[in-house]
């Protein structure tokens, strides 16, 4: 939902490594990430990417998200619950 606080992106995976990144490729005008915060910035597509490095044992891996921000009046706003999108990987 546009106007939301910042959503921190979260990750988790089988492997049990625990270092990932985030990043978008969507438009700034859109949705812009900083470390592990998501910032819904205007209404459009936003592509939101995990990607987790490997290590001798497991292949890095990455898993995309798409998600589509619809903007809103006021009193829609005020009644939104925020997001939380998190990222699970296998």
């Amino acid at each position: 939902v546009l106007g939301v606080a910042p959503i921190t992106l979260t990750a988790t995976s089988s492997s049990g490594l625990t270092s990932f990144t985030f990043s978008t490729s969507s438009a700034a005008s859109v949705c812009a990430v900083a470390g592990n915060q998501l910032t819904i910035v205007g209404a459009g597509p936003c592509i939101v990417t995990a990607t987790q490095a490997g290590n001798a044992n497991f292949a890095s891996a990455a898993l995309t998200a798409y998600v589509i921000i619809n903007s809103v009046d006021q009193a829609t706003k005020a009644r939104a619950l925020v997001p939380i999108i998190d990222f699970l990987q296998d």
